[in-house]
């Protein structure tokens, strides 16, 4: 995914400015001090909210948040490679109507075809199966692909979620670790999934599910903290 990002950045950018999308990319990069050769997908959630912030005066507040929509966009692509290993796990563990299972419960659930479907819809495929893989194909196919499903949603990023866990902690105390790995399966993205690429949203959703806790403004405070991981890279 990040080997082809340069590109796709440009031609995201391209089809919202045309011709200036070069030119602008760069400039929109020296502002979080990349060039857009080095910018990788824990980069983009930056990279948007500058886009978002800056070009707001010059095209104006709709265009800015279509930019900042389409860099974000860009930390996904749908890979062939992601959706055979999909079918593969379906196969070996649900048995030769595995693919056509998938198909079907993409087509009629997730209103998308499963050959386009992303890394990042993972989560919600799995929720799907869980939910009705024990009446379509029995519990025990069920749970044996599920362990395989959620193999795909393991993000690498390790030492980010453990920086997570302590900046909640920080604030929530001992129950840090439940808390955040609660709010993570309840807008169904198992912890184990989270990446540089989700600390925005994560952030977002924090603020929201913290604010009882820690009042308006112990939860701002904590959602900042999430986000300024992204620049502790």
């Amino acid at each position: 995914v990040d080997g082809a990002l340069h590109e796709r950045l440009h031609d995201a950018v391209a089809g919202v400015v045309g011709p200036a999308a070069g030119a602008l990319l760069a400039n929109l990069c020296a502002h979080i001090e990349f060039t857009p050769a080095r910018i990788d997908r824990a980069h983009l959630a930056a990279l948007a909210a500058t886009a978002r912030h800056d070009a707001g005066g010059l095209l104006g507040a709709a265009i800015a948040e279509s930019l900042g929509a389409a860099i974000e966009c860009c930390g996904v692509e749908r890979s062939p490679e992601f959706t055979a290993r999909v079918v593969a796990a379906a196969v070996e563990h649900v048995g030769a109507d595995g693919e056509a299972f998938l198909r079907n419960l993409c087509h009629e659930r997730l209103e998308v075809e499963l050959d386009e479907l992303k890394s990042d819809g993972m989560p919600l495929l799995a929720q799907a199966v869980e939910r009705e893989g024990a009446a379509r194909i029995g519990a025990a196919r069920t749970a044996a692909f599920m362990v395989v499903a959620r193999g795909l949603m393991v993000s690498p990023a390790a030492p980010l979620r453990a920086k997570i866990i302590e900046t909640v902690s920080r604030r929530v105390g001992p129950a840090g670790a439940m808390f955040v790995q609660r709010l993570c399966a309840r807008q169904g993205l198992p912890f184990e999934a989270v990446g540089y690429e989700h600390l925005t949203w994560l952030a977002g959703a924090m603020r929201a599910e913290a604010a009882p806790l820690l009042g308006d403004k112990g939860a701002t405070e904590l959602a900042a903290s999430l986000e300024a991981l992204l620049v502790q890279r």
